[in-house]
């Protein structure tokens, strides 16, 4: 960033003349400048703390389903082989 083509005092409002500005005024850009990162970054910080909750229920969310389809089939491999094991005991019924 380079120096603006504006003095101090038509660009911040600051300066003891037009083309200088003191070093209080300095200091007070400086310390909007840090005050200004502080809240960014607490805003920032409390969006990654509701990011880091909602990917923690996408997460429980992904296991459940994964863990009720698993279930699903497992039940229906053991539909299946209760069904072939009754054709293949009673019905005497071959398969190829």
């Amino acid at each position: 960033m380079g120096i603006s083509k504006l003095s101090p005092d038509t660009a911040f409002g600051l300066g003891a003349t037009d083309t200088r500005i003191s070093t209080i005024d300095a200091d007070g850009v400086a310390l909007a400048a840090i005050k200004a990162l502080i809240e960014q970054n607490q805003a920032l910080t409390h969006r990654v703390k509701d990011l880091e909750k909602q990917n923690q229920r996408i997460e429980e969310l992904v296991v459940r389903m994964v863990t009720e389809h698993v279930e699903q089939i497992v039940l229906n491999i053991t539909i299946g082989a209760a069904a072939l094991k009754y054709c293949w005991q009673v019905k005497n019924i071959k398969f190829k």
